[in-house]
């Protein structure tokens, strides 16, 4: 049988997180059989917080979120010109969100 994994932001969602492991859990699924694949806002690898260690974790950190890339301006300004079909931009600005 596989793992069971948590797909999500970690800081936002740290207290669902440990809730829905300590569910699964009374439910028969061993500690050793989660693992929580989390999405995190930080670049650090260690910002699994303290309560969540006892399980597996996979964490995708920041900079390697591909939406980074994805509105960069050149992204931006090919998918609006293949939307407007024959219409040149002559400006796009970037917003500095990302």
């Amino acid at each position: 049988m596989g793992k069971l994994s948590s797909v999500t932001t970690l800081r936002q969602r740290e207290k669902s997180l440990h809730l829905a492991t300590r569910v699964i859990v009374a439910h028969g699924l061993g500690r050793d059989r989660i693992e929580l694949v989390l999405a995190s806002a930080a670049d650090d690898e260690d910002v699994l917080p303290e309560r969540l260690h006892e399980f597996g974790a996979t964490l995708l950190p920041w900079s390697e979120w591909k939406i980074q890339d994805l509105l960069s301006e050149r992204h931006v300004r090919a998918s609006l010109e293949k939307l407007l079909d024959q219409v040149t931009l002559g400006f796009v600005h970037d917003l500095g969100y990302y």
